[in-house]
């Protein structure tokens, strides 16, 4: 886990290794678990899903504040602080997982409703819609 907080720091602003590394330290916590299944199943989605990340607009700002919430979890484990460690861990998936359940802007004959109700974010993911380029602004 150590080793993959390290790569994830030297690939600051590396859209690509710093994808690889983010799943490197994803997986060094479910390995901990030492359950196959698991590992399985986070081969098969977690990498799929970190890999289709929206777009960006500062890759440095992002992958250094995904950097600063590995981090904290990581000296949240090493302190032994499973609260702490849950707490963060939490707010690291919840941010990244609302990012990618938005709709896109420019997708025809789409909105931004998701489960009946109004996105207040104009973005998404382009695994629901390759190629598509999320927005920065509000879509109205």
């Amino acid at each position: 886990m150590g080793k993959a907080l390290v790569e994830c720091h030297q690939a600051i602003g590396n859209q690509k290794t710093f994808a690889e590394a983010d799943i490197a330290f994803h997986r060094a916590i479910v390995k901990v678990v030492d359950n196959p299944i698991m590992l399985n199943l986070h081969d098969m989605f977690i990498r799929n899903l970190l890999f289709s990340r929206p777009p960006v607009s500062d890759q440095n700002e992002h992958d250094t504040m995904v950097y600063q919430e590995h981090k904290s979890i990581y000296e949240a484990i090493l302190r032994k602080d499973a609260e702490a460690a849950m707490a963060v861990m939490n707010q690291h998936l919840h941010r990244s997982y609302k990012i990618r359940l938005q709709v896109p802007c420019d997708v025809p004959g789409q909105d931004r409703r998701i489960g009946g109700e109004w996105s207040s974010l104009p973005y998404t993911t382009p695994p629901l819609y390759p190629g598509v380029i999320v927005c920065d602004s509000d879509c109205g």
